[in-house]
C-alpha cells in the first residue's frame, strides 16, 4: 500500500482506498491496458465501452443539447453538412453570408479537431 495524492484536495490517502477520506472524492485505480475508468465515478469500463455502467456517462467526439455524438454524426453534422451549407448561405445570405460561411468554417474546424483528439467522456445525468 502506498500513499498518492487526492486529486482534489491534495490530502495523503492509501491507494487501496475508495475514497479521499477527507474530501469524498473517489480515487483511481490501476487498470490494466485493454480497460480505463469513467472520469466522473471511477467505475472501471472496457476501453472500447462507450457508456459507463454506473453514471450512464457516454464516450463520444462531441456533445450538444444532452445528445453525446460518435464518429459518423460529428462528421455528418460537424463537417459535411457545414460545408455543403457554405454555398448555400453565401449565396442566399442577403448580405449575413459571409458571416455565416465563417461560423460554419469555425465549426468545421473545431469538429476536425475534435475529432483528431479522439473520443472523451461527457456526464449525461448526476451522480449519486
Amino acid at each position: 500500500m502506498a500513499l498518492i495524492k487526492c486529486k482534489d484536495c491534495n490530502n495523503d490517502v492509501s491507494d487501496s482506498a475508495e475514497a479521499c477520506p477527507k474530501c469524498g472524492a473517489p480515487i483511481p485505480k490501476v487498470v490494466s491496458p485493454d480497460q480505463e475508468q469513467c472520469p466522473f465515478c471511477m467505475t472501471v469500463v472496457a476501453k472500447s465501452a462507450t457508456v459507463c455502467s454506473s453514471c450512464h456517462a457516454k464516450k463520444g467526439y462531441t456533445q450538444s443539447r444532452g445528445v453525446v455524438y460518435g464518429k459518423m454524426l460529428t462528421l455528418w453534422w460537424g463537417i459535411l453538412f457545414p460545408i455543403i451549407m457554405m454555398p448555400v448561405s453565401f449565396i442566399f445570405g442577403q448580405g449575413f453570408g459571409s458571416l455565416v460561411t465563417l461560423i460554419l468554417l469555425i465549426v468545421v474546424v473545431l469538429s476536425v479537431v475534435r475529432l483528431i483528439r479522439g473520443p472523451v467522456w461527457y456526464q449525461t445525468r448526476s451522480v449519486n
